[in-house]
């Protein structure tokens, strides 16, 4: 995936269901304090200044990476950025934690 390639992007009923057989991980790229507020349950947070050191090893991992809603880009972005240093299965989750939580879904607070 290039840097400008269309990055995949998952619906809610992806999310829940790769949090039921654990088949990806659920990547949230907000700021610590919004991550504290409500996240999507199990989510790593990651700082999307420093991706390559804070996400899981294996770049065969499959990573599903969410921000505040359908008009943030840092998903997309962090997405992108995965793909250029190797990851081979990356997509965004577009809905957000707003699409998530709107959706009546639970959330984890830190």
């Amino acid at each position: 995936m290039s840097d400008t390639a269309t990055v995949p992007v998952v619906s809610i009923e992806d999310v829940e269901g790769f949090i039921a057989d654990g088949s990806r991980t659920i990547v949230d790229v907000n700021s610590a304090e919004r991550y504290a507020e409500g996240h999507v349950p199990g989510a790593l947070h990651v700082d999307k200044t420093n991706l390559e050191a804070e996400l899981p090893a294996d770049r065969s991992a499959g990573l599903v990476f969410y921000c505040g809603g359908p008009t943030c880009q840092a998903a997309p972005n962090a997405a992108r950025v995965a793909a250029s240093i190797g990851y081979e299965n990356v997509a965004v989750l577009s809905a957000g934690i707003s699409g998530w939580t709107e959706s009546g879904k639970p959330v984890e607070t830190a």
